[in-house]
Order: C-alpha cells, then structure tokens, then sequence
C-alpha cells in the first residue's frame, strides 16, 4: 500500500508559497538567472559549471574527510542523478548558489563583524531554482516508489541546507519536519547499499538534536528512525560524519532538550527535573571520548585520532555546559568552581585545534556554547574569531547567524556570569535559529 504524503505535500506548498511571495514582483527574473543556468541546450556544460565546481565543495562540507579509508563521499553520488531528476537538479543548483554567494561576500574589515552586501544575481538564482525545486517536489513524492525515497530524502536534506547555508534562521524547520514525516512514512531500506541513507538519517538526526537543544519548546515530529537504538547503529555507520560526535553525546544532549520541553509542560515535577538533569550531567562527564575516537577509525593515525578526541571531547564539554545552562536549580546546586572549570577546560579544549585541521568545521557549536560564557572583551573576540575562521572553511549562513545572536546575547546580559540562561534569553526575544 502506497503511503499518505498529504502531510508532507502541504509543507512542501507552504514553501512554495513562500518562495513565491518572496520573488513576486521580479516580471523580469527568468533574465537575472545565470544564462547558463537554463541552456538545457548545453546540458553537460551545465553540470560541470554548476554542480561540478560548487556542489562537490557543498558536498565536502558535509562529510569529515572526503576521503577516509577508501569511502567515498556518499553525497558525491547525487550528483550522478541530477540529469534524471529535475526536482534533485534545481534543489542543488539552489544551493551550490546561496554557497558561491557567501563565498563571494568578503568581511568589511580584519575587525569587523560586517560582511559585504551579497551579490543580488547569486541570490535570485537561488530562489528560483528553489522555487522550481519546490514545484516538482509534490509529483516526485506522488512517484516516490519508481523514483526511490532515498534522492527525495536526500533532495528534503538538500532543503534543509540550503536554509542553513542562507541563514539558518526558521525557514528550515518545515523542511525538516517534513523530512522526519517522510521518514516515519517510507518503507524500512532493504537495498545492500544503505550508506546514503545512513548520512542522510544522521544529518537529519544531528539536525533535529540540534534544533531541539536551542528551542526545546518546539519539539515537532517524533521519527521513528530516531529511535535511540537505531541512531546508534546509523551513527556507527556514519563515522564520516560532518559533525564529529560521539552518539551518547547527541543523545543526552537531546534527552536534556525532552526534559527542558517534559518540565515546561508539567509532565515532570521541578524535583524529577533536577534528578534527571544531575544523572545527565553525570552521564556525559563520564564518557570516555577516547575510547570512541579509537572505535571510530581503528586504524586511524596519531594525528586523525588527536583530531577525532579534540573535537569529541569539544561536544562533550559543550553539552556538560548546556545542561549546567539550561537547568538553573542544578546551578544553584553546585559549587561556582565546577562551572568555571568546564568553561576553561572548553577552552583549552578548543584553542590549539589549527584551522586545517578536517574537523575544524565541526567545532562551531561547541564554540557558540563558549561564547554564551564569554563576559571579557578578549574571549568575546576570540570567540567572534573562532567563528569567523570557521565560517571562512565553511561559509555557511548559519555561522553569520551565530554571530549575530551572541552579540544579541551579550548585549542583553546580566551580570558576570555570562549568558548562563541564554535559552530564555533566546526565547523572550523570539530568536529561533538553527546552529550545527
């Protein structure tokens, strides 16, 4: 039997709708996309203009190494099917666009927080071929069995990106809700090769932990595939991942989110709260990140594995902090002393891991949770230029955002402690962005 998409379709006519307004007005806008962007008369050229150049560098942004023990890239494949699916085609050129346009938007200054306006060309390229995207993307769900549910997932987490190369502020999320409904509604894969799903199922799942952990209030969809012991098989599949954390790590750290949500609503009483959010805290400070570095490429060299440890060990203090954050009555618990040694082990942690290093591009939470901690003027622009190196290996919007948010942040805390309770900060001035 052939599933309902009728959810998912009517987010996909929310995009559109969107996408529409936004582009309503430009008569003239076919005239403004790169020419070569629709002369199908030169199919090939096309392809190696557009998706060759730029969508293979997007598509090293969302692994660790891109070649690690002989595994290719799952997400260079793509770019195989994108003369057979239209839908596929227009979604990354949409995104291989938004990524040429922060490429093209160079910092006012070595001191400055500012970028250069983008290029208005680049940027209606983008909308367009997402708009176009998002038009074909109903009738491919309607012929999801013929076309095969991995390229719709795959063209979904596409979405998803190019939200958070542009921004990464709310327009993603009815994207990766609606990726989540199309998981829970697909067939479970039973094709030999599962690698595509696995990334796919992994950024989703990193995404989602990710939302979660900066608006718990909005938890959307449950997916079946996040299922704790079925993430923990995908992510031990996936140990390319772009995000570079250990799995328990990704779990608390969305159990703590869920509890954040479950106490918010009532379903679990203050002392509950604070029983669970102790044993969570417990839990990740006991994690022993090399154990799992080493599991994760076993014959990786000194320097893979001090790479793989560094940045998992990153996460893992990041998320002791989200917790120690995001439950005040743990805080008051607790000796000041515990706190301040997290923060400096964070930074230790972060400092002498060079901007060459393949892992690099993942350490942008982690950093973003060490600004919420920052109140000098030296370790806010040590922060501010964290950021900015990363952003510089990995320009995507999301990152600008970042920016943006901990000087909203700063501005509006209160004492010395920093933005210790930067959620309800975030909350009360109804910012809502997405940072993986």
């Amino acid at each position: 039997m052939v599933p309902s998409f009728a959810p998912f379709t009517n987010i996909i006519k929310l995009s559109v709708d969107i996408g529409r307004s936004i582009i309503s007005g430009h008569d003239a806008f076919p005239e403004m996309v790169l020419e070569l962007l629709y002369d199908f008369s030169r199919p090939w050229s096309f392809m190696m203009l557009t998706l060759n150049s730029d969508s293979t560098r997007v598509s090293l942004d969302l692994v660790g190494d891109d070649q690690t023990n002989g595994n290719r890239n799952p997400y260079l494949n793509l770019l195989q099917l994108t003369n057979e699916h239209s839908f596929l085609q227009q979604i990354i050129i949409a995104v291989s666009a938004s990524h040429m346009c922060n490429l093209s938007r160079s910092w006012l200054g070595p001191n400055s927080y500012e970028r250069e306006e983008a290029p208005k060309k680049l940027l209606m390229d983008a909308l367009v071929a997402k708009q176009k995207g998002l038009q074909m993307m109903p009738d491919a769900l309607r012929n999801i069995d013929t076309i095969g549910a991995d390229v719709i997932l795959a063209t979904v987490l596409f979405l998803i990106n190019s939200e958070l190369i542009e921004s990464g502020w709310q327009s993603w999320r009815p994207h990766l809700e609606g990726a989540k409904k199309l998981l829970n509604m697909i067939e479970p894969y039973t094709g030999s090769d599962t690698t595509l799903r696995d990334y796919i199922v992994a950024d989703c799942y990193v995404y989602c932990t990710l939302s979660l952990s900066f608006n718990p209030s909005q938890p959307g969809t449950q997916a079946a595939s996040f299922a704790p012991s079925q993430v923990k098989e995908t992510l031990s599949r996936t140990n390319n991942s772009f995000f570079c954390c250990p799995p328990e790590v990704l779990d608390i750290l969305r159990e703590t989110a869920q509890l954040l949500h479950a106490e918010a609503q009532g379903n679990v009483s203050s002392n509950e709260a604070l029983i669970e959010f102790t044993n969570l805290l417990d839990r990740v400070q006991r994690l022993d990140v090399l154990k799992w570095a080493k599991e994760r490429m076993p014959d990786a060299s000194k320097v893979t594995l001090w790479s793989s440890a560094r940045t998992g060990s990153a996460h893992r203090l990041a998320t002791c902090l989200y917790i120690i954050q995001a439950a005040p009555a743990l805080r008051a618990r607790m000796p000041d002393q515990v706190p301040k040694t997290l923060i400096q082990d964070l930074y230790e942690t972060l400092l002498p891991q060079p901007d060459e290093d393949p892992n690099f591009k993942a350490t942008g939470w982690p950093t973003f949770i060490y600004g919420t901690t920052a109140t000098t003027p030296e370790s806010r622009a040590w922060v501010m230029d964290r950021l900015k190196a990363v952003a510089q290996i990995n320009p995507w919007g999301f990152l600008y955002s970042a920016i943006d948010t901990l000087q909203i942040l700063w501005k509006h805390e209160n004492g010395n402690d920093g933005c210790m309770n930067w959620l309800q900060k975030l909350k009360d001035l109804n910012v809502d962005f997405l940072m993986v």
